[in-house]
């Protein structure tokens, strides 16, 4: 997550439309703010290739395994606990709970 904050804006802009012309996220608005999200096309079409290159998707866990501790788990115990549960969330497609209960978190704990 790091280091796509470290990223210019404009570069995170432009990645976001490509991803969006080529329909893997979709684009809401909620008031003022642009929330994006991924297809559900995009996330059976991931699921699908993980399914049929398990051992890809090993070798690709490993290569994650192997990042800096701080690329990995730059988090408390309590901070991966809820950013997996927001992944949860996410999967499940519970986009608005997802939302909420990451705001209640940040607000909560603001320099997390």
């Amino acid at each position: 997550m790091a280091d796509i904050l470290l990223q210019p804006e404009l570069e995170i802009g432009q990645r976001i439309a490509r991803l969006v012309s080529y329909q893997c996220v979709e684009k809401s608005s909620a008031g003022t703010d642009d929330k994006y999200s991924i297809t559900s096309e995009a996330r059976s079409f991931t699921r699908r290739l993980v399914q049929q290159h398990a051992a890809l998707s090993v070798d690709i866990k490993k290569l994650i395994a192997n990042l800096t501790l701080e690329k990995r788990l730059d988090y408390s115990k309590d901070e991966y606990e809820s950013v997996m549960q927001f992944h949860q969330y996410l999967i499940a497609g519970h986009y608005l709970p997802a939302e909420v209960f990451i705001k209640e978190k940040l607000r909560d704990h603001p320099d997390s």
